[in-house]
């Protein structure tokens, strides 16, 4: 078979593993497999980080004993290893000693988001629906707003809302529990 223009590569989740196992990447990069492509992401910047410090300061006390809470750690998807912000996950992290979660065992996923909006609300929302992630959570630094995105059907979700910094927020597989978005938020 000739090439007559260029294909794009695509790597497997298995490929991908090796090449971070072999030092392909130097240490310092961040990148993520994402539905079968290598992408370099952005640093993150002091916003992100503490939004993200915030948001695992409301979870860790309420999930003892429940669920575990993963700072980005990788998930395994079908075609993508992507390191969320935040994952809640089935289990203790004692059951993620030998492999990441799958989608099966996410019961939130979170990204925070300050420089790649559109990238999070749209390829990854996409991706993540794809894999039934059912409680995908944006947090939108810039417009101080939340979008959820739930109800994974057909690899899109049906339900994607969009709540202003003073709504609340109950994480779909913990209704009990009530936040606020601006406690998410700097």
């Amino acid at each position: 078979m000739m090439v007559t223009s260029p294909v794009l590569h695509t790597w497997s989740v298995e490929d991908y593993n090796q090449m971070i196992h072999q030092g392909i990447f130097p240490p310092e990069s961040h990148v993520e497999l994402i539905d079968g492509e290598i992408l370099d992401m952005p640093p993150q910047d002091p916003i992100h980080s503490t939004c993200i410090c915030l948001i695992e300061e409301l979870f860790r006390p309420l999930l003892r004993g429940k669920a575990t809470l993963r700072v980005q750690m990788p998930v395994k998807l079908a075609r993508s290893l992507p390191n969320p912000d935040l994952v809640v996950a089935r289990g203790t992290i004692r059951d993620y000693a030998t492999t990441h979660p799958g989608p099966q065992a996410v019961l939130l996923l979170i990204e925070v988001s300050n420089t790649t909006l559109q990238f999070d609300l749209g390829k990854k929302a996409m991706v993540y629906a794809r894999d039934e992630i059912d409680d995908y959570w944006v947090v939108d630094v810039g417009n101080r707003q939340l979008h959820v995105f739930r109800q994974a059907i057909a690899g899109n979700y049906s339900q994607h809302l969009i709540l202003g910094a003073e709504e609340t927020i109950s994480p779909f597989h913990f209704p009990d529990w009530v936040f606020k978005v601006a406690d998410m938020l700097l």
